[in-house]
């Protein structure tokens, strides 16, 4: 069986007790250590969620087990599809991601995550260093040391400030993109790809769907969202929220005094893109 490779890991099947299983091996694609510590630590938080496959086994730094999903990619899923159908699976998309919402973690899995993780256990301290080096990069990158650019940073910054249920921390889920949800028979059946798992809060877990909305409906999602977590944070939060999605994405690219794999005109149209997401449809 072939499955979809990612830039930060190959995967493989292997058979364990006799039943198919995946085998996640890390890369040198950032340290392999500490994305094996960041997806371990999501299985431990959101464990018994049945939209996030069984881990068998850890092996930091090189690899996990995890049971294989049944269907395919999204990505794959859609061609061909009737926006009916698209429509359809981004309301149970949204359902999903509520269910992870709503998920309290029992004080010995909020431990086990919390045990070894890289990168601060808290919003602000996640934000101290991500929002800095960010910052930092554009200001030193003439191309990219544009006010618009320094403006959504300043937004992201805005996510610290949000109280209540959308301001309470959870472990986030970075990439959501359509290779990473997976699909049979017009169900989702899970998700797969935690090793860039973050301390955030609930606000920053919606701006990370709204970030990666690239094949499904955000309204659609939304909506499903709206439907097991009630009113969502203003519009101008949930902007600011995929802003800080996105900066947490741009920080991957950060090195060397350099900015790779982006373009400004990359990200301007990008925050964009996500702020038209973000506003009020219908």
């Amino acid at each position: 069986m072939n499955l979809p490779q990612g830039k930060k890991s190959t995967v493989s099947v292997e058979m364990v007790d006799g039943a198919p299983c995946v085998r996640k091996e890390y890369n040198d694609n950032g340290d392999p250590h500490e994305k094996c510590l960041r997806e371990t630590a999501f299985y431990a938080y959101y464990a018994g969620l049945p939209l996030v496959p069984r881990l068998l086994k850890s092996r930091p730094p090189t690899h996990i087990l995890i049971d294989l999903l049944r269907g395919e990619p999204v990505s794959t899923w859609h061609g061909g599809r009737t926006p009916a159908e698209v429509e359809e699976l981004s309301r149970i998309h949204g359902r999903n991601v509520g269910g992870f919402l709503q998920h309290v973690p029992s004080d010995d899995a909020l431990a086990s995550a919390r045990e070894g993780f890289p990168g601060g256990l808290t919003l602000r301290a996640v934000a101290e260093r991500t929002l800095s080096v960010v910052a930092d990069h554009l200001e030193a990158n003439e191309k990219f040391d544009l006010p618009e650019l320094h403006r959504t940073v300043d937004r992201a910054r805005e996510v610290l400030n949000v109280d209540g249920f959308w301001g309470e921390e959870v472990l986030c889920k970075l990439d959501w993109n359509a290779g990473n949800t997976i699909v049979a028979g017009g169900e989702i059946t899970g998700y797969v790809d935690f090793e860039q798992s973050f301390f955030a809060n609930r606000a920053v877990f919606v701006g990370t769907v709204i970030d990666h909305i690239n094949v499904l409906s955000w309204p659609n999602v939304r909506a499903g969202i709206g439907e097991v977590c009630g009113d969502l944070p203003p519009v101008e939060t949930q902007y600011a929220a995929a802003c800080f999605s996105m900066c947490r994405k741009m920080l991957g690219c950060c090195g060397n005094g350099r900015i790779r794999y982006f373009t400004p005109e990359r990200l301007l149209r990008k925050f964009a893109a996500m702020r038209e997401q973000a506003a009020p449809h219908g």
